[in-house]
């Protein structure tokens, strides 16, 4: 893959940092029903990210989680030495707002006058000469609770009977949050018991070059591992979803320095999502909030980060073939899966646009306009300067195939469409009567076939007789107006399918078969939990003789369809999943888009028509 250290617009995902420590129990401890992560652990792993020496420490080191003590000592819930002995810092910690009635109720004004008396008769507190007590909360706080906490501190002591001075501080959220973003961005912001591991994803992810072996082998499987940890302790909840965004907004600081670069993050956050897709249907409504955030503010933000600021790459010419040694053997089939990896990504990022916009407020669906117009701009100079993006070499590129016949419809211009379908049929004929050691659509979407393929220059035999891709390029040419549509669908038909050459007579090559689906009812559950996918697939019957005009093949396109959709009945039922989540899901599990999600657009179901 190509990468880019453009450190011009970098990534802020400090509201998840935020979120995270908002989230934090007072205190670690493992229950029955889980661990509820604490802000006792963090301040620790901030104190050691400073040098400080721990003092007072509120749980027990142990494997694993920490286990927690039963009460802070005198209001003491932790404390550290710094400047050579010379200063002991006292947390006294809150998970609460302070306010008029916290005050009180939970302890703030108790716990702090305890802190305000410590007892330094400890040999290792002989040079101490100032005690700085720190009340921290990570929630925020109103004016009545910042007044009495200033009232008290006005009126406190300045200095101990022995002498030592004290002094006061005040950590909110905010004030947690911005020390973490300077000090503590780092595996070590993790609870206990998940450091340990994430650190060693994080080393991985410096080192690894996305989609190598050592990537695909090693950091992926771990990656997965550490996600079904962190979903483990009590299944997709909150806490969950937090601590994965954390997880990757420690990585998104790593890009700079990382071989895993801007598309490695991608491709763990997509990784996560699909996790957090699978479960949210059956999750509760506040938890769907959270994976929908996770997915718009998260993921869907640094996408556009990157391909609407940083990469002008893609629209230099032969952008994915830069670094190919020859233009031959197995230097295309990598130039193709890369530009497919980038239309795809392009695709959601333009999809997720246009769904987001018919739900915007009429001020912010301008922006979202202009954006969907840069990226429809961008893939058109895309899929016109670089061949690569013009060789579909599996059956499921049909998928990106659908995005980007949306993105290049939203310019408005058919005649686009139409130019761009015939460029990929003129460089599919060619492929598909053998004269190109570029093998014809894999059937079964085997990218190391294509690959033994093209690298021993002889497809014969290992290469499939059937093709999705075909019909779905068939029923897109649909869309155009109907001239134009039937020239081009009887050109698809009479090539790819039957392989005629212009003068009419066939190449020596077997008929390609047009194949259907009809998935299960439950597809997108199936889908999002990586499973196969069911369904009934089928071969689809002639669609007439191949020189009876191309009116007539739509005509016969049409009422297959109708057929189709009476017998093998598919609903694009509401499961709130967004349709560019479904088509991600399909390209990482090489999976088939059902037709309905591209039909829906070209051919009119007077059934449906009202839902």
């Amino acid at each position: 893959m190509n990468n880019s250290n453009n450190q011009d617009s970098k990534a802020d995902f400090s509201g998840f940092v935020v979120s995270y420590i908002e989230g934090l129990k007072e205190r670690t401890r493992a229950e029955k029903k889980g661990v509820n992560y604490g802000l006792d652990w963090l301040i620790y792993q901030l104190g050691l990210a400073q040098s400080w020496e721990p003092f007072r420490l509120p749980f027990f080191r142990t494997e694993g989680v920490p286990k927690s003590k039963t009460e802070g000592e005198f209001g003491i819930d932790i404390a550290f030495l710094r400047k050579g002995g010379g200063e002991l810092v006292i947390f006294v910690l809150k998970d609460e707002r302070l306010t008029n009635s916290t005050w009180v109720k939970q302890q703030f004004y108790d716990d702090i006058v305890k802190a305000s008396s410590p007892n330094l008769n400890a040999p290792e507190l002989d040079n101490v000469e100032n005690v700085v007590i720190v009340l921290a909360y990570n929630k925020d706080e109103d004016s009545n609770g910042k007044q009495l906490y200033d009232n008290y501190v006005a009126n406190a002591p300045k200095e101990l009977s022995s002498g030592v001075t004290l002094t006061f501080e005040r950590w909110n959220l905010t004030k947690i949050a911005a020390s973490v973003g300077q000090k503590l961005l780092s595996p070590s912001l993790l609870p206990a018991g998940l450091s340990g591991h994430f650190s060693y994803i994080a080393s991985q992810f410096e080192d690894f070059q996305f989609g190598n072996e050592f990537w695909c082998k090693q950091l992926v499987p771990g990656w997965e591992r550490f996600l079904n940890e962190v979903i483990s302790n009590r299944g997709i909840n909150i806490e969950a979803i937090r601590i994965i965004s954390v997880s990757l907004t420690i990585l998104s600081h790593k890009k700079g320095i990382s071989r895993g670069s801007e598309f490695g993050w991608l491709d763990l956050a997509e990784e996560a999502s699909m996790k957090l897709w699978a479960a949210f249907e059956d999750a509760p409504e506040k938890v769907q909030v959270e994976i929908f955030k996770f997915w718009q503010e998260l993921y869907v933000v640094e996408l556009g980060r990157i391909y609407l600021n940083n990469f002008s790459f893609l629209t230099s010419a032969h952008s994915m073939s830069i670094g190919s040694r020859f233009g031959i053997g197995v230097d295309p089939i990598n130039a193709a899966y890369k530009a497919y990896w980038h239309l795809g990504r392009l695709g959601v990022l333009w999809m997720s646009f246009f769904m987001t916009k018919s739900l915007a407020e009429e001020q912010d669906k301008e922006g979202l306009e202009r954006s969907m117009d840069r990226i429809s701009t961008q893939v058109l100079r895309f899929v016109m300067s670089e061949p690569a993006a013009l060789r579909p070499l599996i059956d499921t590129h049909h998928v990106q195939l659908v995005l980007v016949w949306l993105m290049l419809g939203n310019i408005d211009q058919s005649s686009i469409v139409e130019d761009w379908l015939k460029s990929i049929l003129n460089r599919l004929f060619i492929r598909r009567i053998g004269q190109c050691e570029i093998p014809f659509i894999n059937g079964a979407n085997d990218l190391a076939t294509v690959g033994e393929c093209a690298a021993v220059g002889d497809g014969e035999g290992l290469t499939t007789n059937s093709s999705y891709l075909v019909l779905v390029m068939l029923e897109l040419a649909c869309s155009l107006p109907l001239e134009r549509a039937a020239n081009l669908a009887s050109s698809i038909y009479q090539q790819l399918v039957y392989g005629l050459g212009p003068d009419g007579e066939p190449f020596p090559r077997a008929q390609t078969d047009l194949v259907s689906w009809t998935p299960p009812e439950e597809f997108v559950a199936l889908l999002l939990s990586g499973s196969a996918v069911g369904g009934i697939g089928r071969t689809v019957d002639t669609l007439g003789d191949p020189t009876s005009g191309g009116e007539e093949i739509i005509r016969a396109i049409k009422k297959r369809i109708s057929i189709e959709r009476e017998k093998y009945p598919f609903s694009l039922k509401n499961t709130g999943i967004p349709y560019e989540v479904v088509c991600l899901a399909c390209m990482r599990n090489n999976q088939p888009l059902p037709p309905e999600y591209w039909r829906t657009f070209i051919f009119q179901d007077e059934s449906e028509q009202e839902s």
